[in-house]
C-alpha cells in the first residue's frame, strides 16, 4: 500500500537522489581561492563523460525508486528493486567521485555530497520494512 512506511522511505530516497543531481556536491579550489563548484552534471570548466554517466545513473535510480513505490503488491520485486537501486547509487557516486577527482584542483565536499549515502540508507530501511511485511504476510498465511 502506498501509505506504508517503506513508501515514505522510498520517496525520501528518490528526493535525496534528485537533490544530489541538482545541488553542488563539492567546491573546487585553486591556490586556496574558490574556482568553482562540482555539480552532478559538470565539474570545473566543462562537462565530462563521467559526470554525464553519473547524472544519467542518478536519474535512472531515482526513477526506479519512484516506480518501486507503486509495486507494493509484489514485495519480492520491491526488495530486488531496492537492492538494485542501492547498487546503482553506489556505482553512480563512485563514478562521480572519480570525475570530481580528475578535475585536478583541491576538492572540498559540501554537505550535499552525503545525499547519495542518505539515499542508500533510506533504500536499506525500505528494504527492511518490506522484508518485515513479507514475514508478517507469511505468518498470517500459516495461521489460515
Amino acid at each position: 500500500m502506498i501509505q506504508r512506511i517503506q513508501s515514505v522511505y522510498l520517496l525520501l530516497a528518490a528526493v535525496s537522489l534528485i537533490a544530489a543531481m541538482c545541488l553542488p556536491l563539492a567546491s573546487l579550489y585553486t591556490n586556496g581561492i574558490l574556482s568553482g563548484s562540482a555539480y552532478c552534471l559538470g565539474c570545473g570548466q566543462g562537462v565530462s563523460v563521467l559526470s554525464i554517466i553519473s547524472f544519467i545513473v542518478f536519474g535512472l535510480t531515482a526513477a526506479i525508486t519512484l516506480i518501486n513505490i507503486f509495486v507494493f503488491k509484489n514485495r519480492k520485486m520491491q526488495m530486488k528493486l531496492c537492492t538494485f537501486s542501492i547498487i546503482l547509487t553506489i556505482l553512480a557516486a563512485a563514478v562521480l567521485g572519480y570525475a570530481i577527482y580528475m578535475v585536478g584542483s583541491e576538492v572540498r565536499p559540501t554537505i550535499y555530497a552525503s545525499l547519495p549515502l542518505i539515499s542508500i540508507v533510506f533504500n536499506a530501511l525500505a528494504s527492511a520494512a518490506i522484508r518485515k511485511d513479507e514475514r508478517l504476510v507469511r505468518s498470517a498465511d500459516r495461521l489460515r
